[in-house]
C-alpha cells in the first residue's frame, strides 16, 4: 500500500484535518483512491463525547461511570463489558478510534482529571484493568488509544511543566499500565503535553522509542495530544507518528522542508505512515467490504447499555463507614433526602474532553423514591440548613448527597468539599444520628465528619444511572463491592509535597518522593517511625503519631463480615515464584463479596531497601453466602517481583526472603500475619539488552473479552 502512495498521501496519514472539516474530535483525510478510510477519532472518558465538538448532539450516547469509578470495581470483566459497550456506540456513531483509556497513575490527589484515569494510585490495578479494556475496545474494531504518555500527573501548568523522574520510578510506577496496554496490542498511544526530563513528551526519544517501543514492545502508532506537537524532525525522529488535532508541523510542506534541510529523511515519513497503516489493517479498518458506515448524528443509547451503566456504577460504590448500621435501608423507613446534588444539581460526569452529556440523569432522589415502596420520601435542597435538620429529625433516616465538580484544564484548589456542604452534613447529623452521607467525587476528598455519620458512601462520578445505582446499594438490591482505588487523607497535603514536588518551581516538578505515593508513603512512614501498620481489618486508620490516612487504598465495607485464616505458601507451579493461599469465610449473616488483596514486601537489602514496605501484587473477588467459605489462590510470577536496577539498566529479581500479606486493604496489613518465601540467586530474570526490541503484542481485536475475563487464580504480570 505504501508504495502506491504519493508523498502527500503518506503525509495525510500523519496529521489531522481540524475541527472545521470533521464532526469528530480528530480525523485524518484518508486516501480515497486507494481505499484508505479516514481515521475518525472521538473522546471518550465516559462514552462518546457529544458536547463540545458535537454541541448539536447532546444526549445521544450513554454516559457511563467514569474510568476511576471502573477502577473502584477492581473487576476486569466489568471493565471489559463497559469498554465493549462504549466501543459499540462509537461504531454506530461512525468513529473508528476511541481516545481512551487514560491510564496515568494518580500521583497528585487533587489532579483535576483524576476521574478519567483507570489506574487509581496503583500500577498493578491499572495494568490489569487497562489490558482488559484495550482488548475489549479493539475486539469491536475500534482503535484504543491509551493516554497520556507519560508523567501527565497534573493539570496545573500541563502545557509546559517539566516532570523530572528517575528511571526506576518511571518504570516501576508510571510505565506499568502503558506496558500492559502494549501487551494487549493497543493500536495507538497518545503522548502528553508536558516535558519529561527536559524534552517535550511528544519528542522524547527516551520515552517514545526507548521506553514505549523497545522496552514495552509497543508496535502501534503514537499520536500527539491536541496541540502537543512542537517540532517536525525532532518529533518524528523521536518516535511520534501523527499530529493531532489540525496538522501544522507534520504538514506536507514542513515535512518536505525538513527533508530538504537534512534534518530527517523520507524514510522517517515512511516509518510513521507504515505504523498508522499497520494499525488500521490490524484493527480491520482496511477490510473489504468495509463495515456499514455509522453516523455521528445517530442516537446510540440502548436500554441494555443503561442497565450496564447502572450495574457498573453500583459495583463501584464504596461503603466507607457504617458505624450505626444505618445501612442497608428498609423499604418501610421514612427517608429525608437532602442536598442539591441529590436532585437539583446532580454531579455525575467530569468536565473537559472526557465529558459526556447524558441523555437523562436518574437522580438520587428518583432512585430512592423508586426503591422506598412503602416508606415516605421527602426532599430538601441545600439552601436552608435549619429546615434540612428539622426534616431529618422527623424522618427515620436521612440521606444527604454532596459532591465536588472537577474538570480537565485545572487541578482542584483543595480536597475539601464546599464549606456549605460540610456545614449541611454536620447539621443534619446533629439532628438525625442515622444519617447516610453520599459523596459524589472525582477522587480523594476530605470528610471531617465521617466518625459521626451513620454511614458514608463514596460515589466516583457515576454517570446517567448514578441515583438508581446508589438506591440499589442503599436498599441492598446490589451488595456493596466497590473498593478505594486511591488513599483518602485526613488533611490537605498530608503527604507533605514540597512546592518543588507539586505544582513545581520555575516550571519544573521533581519526583523526589520516588515510589512513595499514596498508600506506599503512609506505610513507609509508619514502618520508619517504628510504629508499624496501625490500621485494623476495617481499613480505617487508628490514631498514631505518624501520619495516617482517613481510609486506605483498597478499603470498602460490605453488609456482612469476612474472616481470613490459614495463609500459607506452597511450592510454586510452573514458572511462578510462589503460590500463596488463604482461607476466607463469610462469618456474617448476609451474602456478600470480598476483595482479597495480596501485598508483597521485598528483601531488606540491596534494591529491596528502597522499596515501600509492601505493594499490591494481586487481587481476587470472592462472593460467598453467609457461613460459606473458599480458598483463595495467588500465583506470584517472577516478573511481579522484578525491580529496576538503574545503575545496570536492567530488571532483576532480588534474592532473599519475601513477605506476603493477604488482606482486605493496604492499611489492614497490621492485622494480617505475613507468610514468607525465598528467591535464590539463580532465579530467572527478565532483562532486555540496550537497544534490543521487545516482543510486544501486535494491535489486535481477536479473543478480547475471553482474555479480559479470564481468572480464578491470580497471576500478576
Amino acid at each position: 500500500m505504501l508504495a502506491k502512495m504519493t508523498f502527500d498521501e503518506k503525509a495525510s496519514l500523519l496529521g489531522g484535518v481540524g475541527y472545521a472539516k470533521s464532526p469528530y474530535v480528530g480525523a485524518t483525510a484518508g486516501v480515497a483512491r486507494l481505499g484508505v478510510p479516514p481515521l475518525q477519532l472521538n473522546d471518550a472518558g465516559q462514552g462518546f463525547r457529544t458536547d463540545g465538538q458535537n454541541e448539536s448532539l447532546p444526549g445521544s450516547s450513554t454516559a457511563f461511570p467514569c474510568a476511576l469509578a471502573v477502577a473502584a470495581t477492581f473487576d476486569e470483566a466489568l471493565a471489559a463489558s463497559t469498554a465493549s459497550a462504549m466501543a459499540r456506540e462509537f461504531v454506530r456513531k461512525g468513529a473508528n478510534g476511541l481516545l481512551a483509556p487514560a491510564v496515568n497513575v494518580l500521583r497528585v490527589p487533587q489532579n483535576g482529571r483524576s476521574f478519567e484515569y483507570l489506574s487509581g494510585e496503583d500500577p498493578i490495578l491499572g495494568a490489569r484493568l487497562v489490558e482488559a479494556t484495550v482488548l475489549a475496545i479493539q475486539e469491536e474494531g475500534i482503535i484504543a488509544t491509551p493516554k497520556h504518555f507519560i508523567d501527565n500527573s497534573q493539570e496545573e501548568q500541563r502545557q509546559g511543566v517539566n516532570e523530572v523522574v528517575d528511571g526506576r520510578t518511571q518504570r516501576e510506577l508510571y510505565m506499568r499500565p502503558f506496558a500492559a496496554a502494549a501487551r494487549a496490542g493497543a493500536a495507538a498511544t497518545m503522548c502528553s503535553y508536558n516535558r519529561i526530563n527536559g524534552p517535550w513528551a511528544c519528542e522524547s526519544e527516551a520515552t517514545l522509542t526507548g521506553l514505549l517501543r523497545k522496552e514495552a514492545g509497543f508496535v502501534g502508532f503514537v499520536m500527539s495530544d491536541w496541540g502537543g506537537t512542537h517540532s517536525t524532525a525532532a518529533a518524528i525522529k523521536a518516535g511520534m507518528d501523527q499530529e493531532m488535532g489540525e496538522v501544522d508541523f507534520f504538514a506536507p510542506a514542513r515535512l518536505k522542508a525538513a527533508i530538504a534541510a537534512g534534518a530527517m529523511s523520507e524514510a522517517d515519513v515512511d516509518t510513521a505512515a507504515v505504523r498508522v497503516l499497520t494499525s488500521m489493517y490490524a484493527i480491520g479498518l482496511m477490510d473489504a467490504p468495509p463495515r456499514p458506515p455509522g453516523s455521528v448524528h445517530a442516537n446510540v443509547t440502548t436500554p441494555e447499555h443503561a442497565e450496564l451503566a447502572r450495574n457498573v456504577s453500583a459495583a463501584s460504590l464504596v461503603l466507607l463507614t457504617n458505624e450505626r448500621k444505618a445501612l442497608p435501608l428498609r423499604a418501610a423507613q421514612r427517608v429525608a433526602v437532602i442536598g442539591d446534588a441529590a436532585h437539583n444539581a446532580p454531579i455525575v460526569v467530569g468536565g473537559g474532553s472526557g465529558r459526556v452529556q447524558p441523555p437523562y440523569v436518574a437522580t438520587h432522589l428518583q432512585g430512592i423514591r423508586a426503591a422506598a415502596i412503602a416508606g415516605g420520601v421527602s426532599y430538601t435542597p441545600s439552601g436552608d440548613r435549619d429546615a434540612a435538620a428539622l426534616v431529618a429529625a422527623a424522618a427515620d433516616v436521612a440521606v444527604v448527597v454532596v459532591g465536588v465538580n472537577s474538570s480537565e484544564g485545572s487541578d482542584r484548589d483543595s480536597l475539601s468539599l464546599a464549606a456549605e456542604d460540610d456545614a449541611l452534613v454536620e447539621a443534619v447529623i446533629a439532628a438525625q444520628p442515622d444519617t447516610v452521607v453520599v459523596v459524589c467525587a472525582p477522587g480523594p476528598v476530605l470528610m471531617p465528619w465521617t466518625q459521626s455519620a451513620g454511614a458514608v458512601v463514596l460515589q466516583i462520578y457515576g454517570g446517567q444511572e448514578a441515583g438508581n445505582a446508589v438506591a440499589d446499594v442503599l436498599y441492598n438490591r446490589y451488595s456493596p463491592t466497590g473498593r478505594l482505588p486511591f488513599t483518602i487523607p485526613r488533611v490537605e497535603n498530608e503527604r507533605k509535597f514540597t512546592e518543588e514536588q507539586y505544582p513545581g518551581v520555575g516550571g519544573v516538578v521533581h519526583y523526589t518522593e520516588k515510589l512513595a505515593i499514596g498508600y506506599r508513603w503512609y506505610d513507609r512512614t509508619s514502618v520508619a517511625t517504628g510504629e508499624g501498620r496501625s490500621a485494623g481489618e476495617d481499613g480505617e486508620a487508628a490514631p498514631t503519631s505518624s501520619p495516617q490516612p482517613a481510609f486506605y487504598f483498597g478499603h470498602g465495607l460490605t453488609y456482612t463480615e469476612f474472616s481470613y485464616s490459614d495463609v500459607s505458601t506452597h511450592v510454586p507451579p510452573r514458572e511462578y515464584a510462589a503460590l500463596v493461599t488463604a482461607s476466607l469465610v463469610n462469618v456474617g449473616s448476609e451474602s456478600g463479596c470480598e476483595l482479597a488483596q495480596l501485598y508483597v514486601s521485598w528483601p531488606k537489602g540491596g534494591l529491596g531497601a528502597d522499596e515501600p514496605p509492601a505493594q499490591l501484587r494481586g487481587f481476587e473477588r470472592i462472593c460467598l453466602k453467609a457461613g460459606q467459605d473458599a480458598v483463595i489462590n495467588f500465583e506470584i510470577t517472577l516478573e511481579a517481583l522484578q525491580l529496576y536496577d538503574e545503575d545496570k539498566g536492567e530488571w532483576t529479581v532480588p534474592s532473599g526472603e519475601y513477605e506476603a500479606f493477604v488482606a482486605p486493604c493496604a492499611g489492614c496489613l497490621g492485622a494480617a500475619a505475613p507468610v514468607t518465601f525465598s528467591i535464590g540467586t539463580r532465579a530467572s530474570v527478565v532483562t532486555r539488552a540496550e537497544g534490543a526490541e521487545a516482543s510486544g503484542g501486535a494491535p489486535c481485536r481477536a479473543g478480547a473479552v475471553a482474555a479480559a475475563q479470564n481468572a480464578a487464580a491470580v497471576a500478576v504480570m
